[in-house]
């Protein structure tokens, strides 16, 4: 589509696209919070290095904190991720990811663990 003259001139499928798009905009707005799946993903760079949840200058796990926080409030299910006093600790929940992290390398035996110390730069 674009402008020719003083025309829009729509192209057919991208204006499909975009009213299937908005379709399930609503839909999911109608969708009841406990019914909702969603993902908050972490950066990690480089792989296998402990460096998940770190980002220069910004504080990753008072932000995560006050990320599930929100959406705790608003109704989503958080499982473990809420303590027993109702608090979210965004450092626990970062010293778990990478504790996974770690057993996902050491799953892999040998090989494993030296792709994560050669990732590291540490010695192999």
């Amino acid at each position: 589509g674009g402008l020719v003259a003083n025309n829009i001139h729509l192209c057919g499928e991208r204006v499909e696209r975009l009213v299937n798009r908005v379709k399930k905009w609503v839909d999911l707005r109608r969708t009841a919070t406990t019914e909702r799946k969603l993902a908050v993903l972490l950066y990690g760079f480089p792989p296998g290095v402990g460096a998940t949840g770190t980002a220069a200058l910004l504080n990753v796990p008072k932000s995560l904190e006050k990320l599930l926080t929100a959406l705790h409030s608003e109704g989503y299910d958080l499982g473990d991720a809420v303590g027993s006093d109702g608090e979210i600790d965004g450092e626990a929940i970062i010293s778990a990811l990478k504790a996974q992290e770690e057993q996902r390398g050491l799953m892999g035996g040998a090989q494993g663990v030296n792709r994560r110390f050669s990732a590291s730069g540490a010695a192999a």
